[in-house]
């Protein structure tokens, strides 16, 4: 039974990097409904300016232009590092989506009881043959060079949370992405 050790160490192996990489891949994009949070006070509104500095650079770089409308500040109790990604993979799929001369439109604002963030643009929309699948792992479009986890990440974060997210295109031209957080 000599040669059966090298055969058990190397699945033994695998299995370790199948763990790293599912780890690091943050697997609990897919599980997220299994993400234990770390709640903290954030104010959505002051976070949104911070990224959109961050983003502006390289979106006016592409031509996009970003609105905020925002109802000023408004705190909410969530996972600082989840809802930080959550909002960077907005900006990401905007960024990867539009053509120049698009415009960004942010809402931040108060419903009943629950916040809702809104990202829309007077893009392309998404694709027809997308639509239905757009919280699943990796889909995309046939123009699209992202997309991937993007979505689904949203999606993830907001359940997390206790929200929602809803997606759809705006009639004629451009996308919506809708968060909603209690």
């Amino acid at each position: 039974g000599d040669r059966a050790e090298p055969i058990v160490s190397a699945i033994d192996e695998l299995d370790r990097l199948t763990e790293f990489l599912n780890q690091s891949l943050d697997v609990a994009e897919a599980k997220a409904d299994a993400l234990r949070l770390t709640r903290t006070e954030i104010d959505l509104d002051q976070l949104l300016r911070v990224m959109i500095d961050l983003y502006e650079p390289s979106m006016a770089e592409k031509g996009l232009q970003i609105r905020l409308h925002s109802a000023g500040p408004i705190t909410i109790e969530a996972d600082a590092a989840l809802i930080h990604r959550m909002i960077a993979n907005l900006f990401d799929n905007e960024l990867k989506h539009l053509p120049a001369a698009c415009i960004v439109t942010i809402r931040l604002q108060i419903e009943e009881a629950s916040v809702s963030l809104t990202f829309e643009d007077n893009g392309p929309g998404f694709s027809p043959e997308v639509m239905p699948l757009l919280f699943e792992r990796r889909v995309k479009g046939k123009e699209s060079n992202g997309h991937g986890l993007g979505l689904v990440f949203i999606g993830a974060v907001a359940r997390a949370h206790d929200g929602t997210v809803t997606a759809a295109n705006r009639g004629t031209d451009g996308a919506r992405v809708t968060v909603t957080i209690p």
